[in-house]
């Protein structure tokens, strides 16, 4: 398999829905074991970003390049390297949780040894427990986000594409998924996230790129960033200053 220092390679990104430009020629590397954040403003392109990275949807132009092999060229190896959850994420409301994580095992060839400890590993992770015979249709928005977020990690992948994964979780679900996030990539997955808590983004990620229109207007450590707006005292206040939105 080809070898790399980065996880995700994209390269002249544009992507046009009819007329309207959403991406702009855009560049973005992130190394393997790296927690990164993209923030912006609604409609700056984000959620397009991540479908096409995670093989949703195909870029007008430009390249994708996941673990040093082409998403375009090989599609389904690289998605094997995926686990994506969607800004408004579905799932089966007609199976129980244990159901629903028993299909992820099936669908992903996970053996029976290797489940089982994940699943108990996550499942107390994501305060999941006693809900496993509870239908996901029938979960409240924070619960099924954390019975998505249990069915990713159980998956265990190389890299995680999370596009607003706090959606509905409380803060203790936060912390322990920042907590989780943080271990997995000390054992060198890769996260690319997208998400409006700059709070949790300058606390967690390692690398930082702010998205305004379809492109990049400056990526850097949260450090860097606050360099370059001119303040020290936090990420959302330099956000807003580089986005000339500060009042």
């Amino acid at each position: 398999m080809p070898s790399s220092r980065y996880a995700i390679e994209v390269s002249g990104l544009t992507k046009f829905y009819g007329k309207n430009q959403v991406l702009w020629d855009l560049n973005l590397q992130v190394e393997q074991g790296t927690i990164f954040g993209i923030v912006g403003p609604n409609g700056a392109g984000k959620t397009t970003l991540l479908k096409i990275v995670a093989g949703i949807i195909r870029p007008t132009t430009g390249k994708v390049t996941i673990m040093g092999r082409s998403l375009s060229a090989e599609p389904e190896d690289v998605k094997t390297f995926i686990g994506y959850l969607p800004e408004k994420p579905r799932a089966y409301d007609v199976l129980t949780v244990k159901e629903f994580l028993e299909f992820i095992k099936e669908l992903y060839s996970i053996p029976d040894a290797v489940f089982i400890e994940r699943v108990e590993e996550y499942s107390k992770a994501f305060g999941l427990g006693g809900y496993d015979l509870s239908f996901m249709g029938s979960l409240s928005k924070g619960l099924l986000q954390r019975a998505l977020l249990a069915a990713i990690f159980v998956r265990e992948p190389r890299i995680y594409l999370l596009d607003e994964p706090f959606s509905g979780l409380d803060p203790s679900g936060i912390w322990q998924f920042r907590r989780t996030l943080q271990e997995k990539a000390k054992v060198g997955a890769t996260v690319l996230m997208a998400t409006h808590i700059l709070d949790f983004v300058e606390k967690v990620c390692d690398r930082i790129a702010i998205i305004d229109q379809g492109k990049i207007l400056i990526e850097g450590t949260s450090q860097q960033l606050r360099e370059a707006a001119g303040v020290q005292s936090s990420l959302e206040e330099a956000y807003l200053k580089l986005l000339g939105e500060e009042s």
